[in-house]
């Protein structure tokens, strides 16, 4: 068999060019896994704010029902003071 393919010999090619290295760009792989860590930090930060919205979220509300009733309170401690009043000064004139 004489032609063009009896140049082509891919097994002698393959032994002239040499091994593929594994790690072709090293950077890039580095730059990889940093941007990997990158993202689990962020997950948990992003998990940290909503955590700590959440807790504020939980305070504020119940500080918000305790300024409640001590407005309610102090609305029914004047509202009885304004009475006592009245009638005091309802009995002075009397």
């Amino acid at each position: 068999m004489n032609g063009w393919y009896k140049t082509l010999d891919l097994h002698k090619w393959k032994k002239e060019a040499g091994d593929i290295p594994e790690n072709t760009c090293p950077d890039i792989d580095k730059l990889i896994e940093s941007l990997e860590l990158l993202r689990k930090d962020n997950a948990k930060l992003r998990e940290l704010g909503i955590f700590w919205y959440e807790k504020c979220e939980e305070a504020i509300s119940c500080y918000e029902n305790e300024l409640e009733e001590v407005k309610k309170e102090m609305l029914n401690d004047f509202e009885n003071e304004k009475y006592d009043f009245e009638q005091k000064i309802r009995k002075e004139y009397e």
